[in-house]
């Protein structure tokens, strides 16, 4: 890539990432890929935010208490374990 293209790449990010973080998703700019899962290409801790804002009911009855990530907003939670 040129230097062009990342800077234009870097933009379009920024852009999609800011307008994510209006409807709600966590983001901080500048900030690394901390509690990323390659494996399952999220951030757990993410999916069990919006789930549990979502879906409280059912949220309650799948998640555990105490699983880690549970019970914190946002990627500063460990990465829990799904099933399948």
């Amino acid at each position: 890539m040129t230097n062009t293209e990342i800077t234009r790449e870097k933009a379009h990010e920024s852009s999609i990432c800011n307008a994510l973080a209006e409807r709600g998703w966590t983001y901080e700019e500048g900030r690394n890929d901390q509690g990323w899962d390659r494996r399952l290409a999220l951030y757990p801790a993410d999916v069990l935010q919006w789930l549990s804002t979502q879906y409280p009911e059912e949220y309650a009855k799948a998640v555990p208490c105490g699983l880690p990530g549970s019970n914190t907003r946002g990627r500063a939670a460990q990465t829990p374990r799904t099933r399948r």
